[in-house]
């Protein structure tokens, strides 16, 4: 089989999808809970720009194993880092309730979910002749 869809796409097509799931969710959270809306939109912005950056590390990193596991292992550590940051983030926005750290990990979570969503549902394959 041959994957016909190229890297650019599905980043082009995760990001696209995360935006909209990201606003709708913030839109219908907003009137509800302020705070948790407020974790969620931090959150899910600062997950998309650690994903797209990861990605495009990888894409830059080239076909070295050394290099992509290298670039791997550094965008996973700062990946890390910034879930942490947006935990604590979620943290003081909800002054130590549950709402803002509740927003802060859905916020999170989307962008993943719309990942694995994108990964197994557009990358198209087609039979080759063997």
């Amino acid at each position: 089989m041959r994957v016909t869809t190229t890297m650019t796409d599905f980043r082009n097509r995760f990001t696209q999808f995360s935006v909209l799931l990201l606003t709708a969710s913030f839109l219908v959270l907003l009137p509800l809970n302020r705070l948790a809306a407020a974790g969620l939109f931090v959150a899910g912005a600062a997950n998309l720009v650690v994903l797209r950056g990861w990605s495009n590390a990888l894409r830059v990193a080239g076909d070295s194993a050394g290099r992509i596991k290298w670039s791997a292992y550094i965008w996973g550590l700062v990946r890390w880092a910034v879930y942490a940051a947006v935990f604590y983030i979620g943290y003081r926005f909800g002054g130590g309730r549950p709402a803002g750290i509740a927003g802060a990990a859905a916020g999170l979570v989307i962008p993943l979910v719309v990942m694995a969503y994108t990964a197994a549902t557009e990358v198209e394959t087609e039979r080759t002749a063997d």
